[in-house]
């Protein structure tokens, strides 16, 4: 495990792409901007992003061998459309979203934790076929698809809905302030 904190230059040098560690974690800088260094290293397999205030992260973001993306408190990195990676299986977003339509670039995803969501739609949620765990914040008014979405989480689902939604998520748990849906 590599950490990089309280970095104080705008950039990480390239040297950064050769770290060996499967495991980085990159926080608590208000002057980092550009990451590019660590998307590039080899076997990274769990990245954690957290309190970087002047992070911006622009292009395609391609996650060729990450298994775990944390993202908190990164105020400017709210357009997840440039994510991809097929390897993805757990997306934490404890940080503004303007919208979850990129969770199809995700097909291995298999547990999503959000914050809030700008846009408000869940229909990505609920469609994502092979999504098996979802922890957010059910305090949001705006969430299109609460009720059907908290609905079908409180049972099992019949085989006529899915015919008609596609698949849906199957147990509501609620743990602490979050809910967990778990098909």
């Amino acid at each position: 495990m590599s950490f990089l904190n309280d970095w104080r230059a705008r950039e990480l040098p390239a040297a950064v792409s050769g770290i060996t560690a499967t495991e980085v974690i990159v926080g608590a800088s208000n002057k980092l901007t550009d990451i590019t260094p660590v998307l590039k290293i080899a076997n990274l397999a769990k990245l954690d992003l957290t309190k970087l205030t002047k992070l911006e992260v622009s292009g395609q973001v391609r996650l060729n061998m990450l298994e775990v993306l944390h993202v908190e408190d990164v105020p400017k990195w709210t357009d997840f459309s440039n994510l991809s990676s097929s390897s993805l299986e757990e997306l934490e977003l404890f940080t503004k979203a303007d919208s979850l339509s990129f969770l199809s670039q995700l097909p291995g995803l298999k547990k999503l934790y959000f914050w809030d969501v700008k846009d408000g739609d869940m229909e990505p949620v609920l469609a994502h076929p092979s999504l098996r765990e979802v922890y957010f914040e059910p305090h949001k008014k705006h969430y299109s698809q609460g009720g059907r979405a908290q609905c079908a989480c409180e049972r099992q689902a019949s085989e006529r809905e899915e015919e008609v939604y596609g698949p849906v998520i199957d147990a509501l748990v609620v743990t602490g302030a979050w809910w967990s849906a778990v098909r």
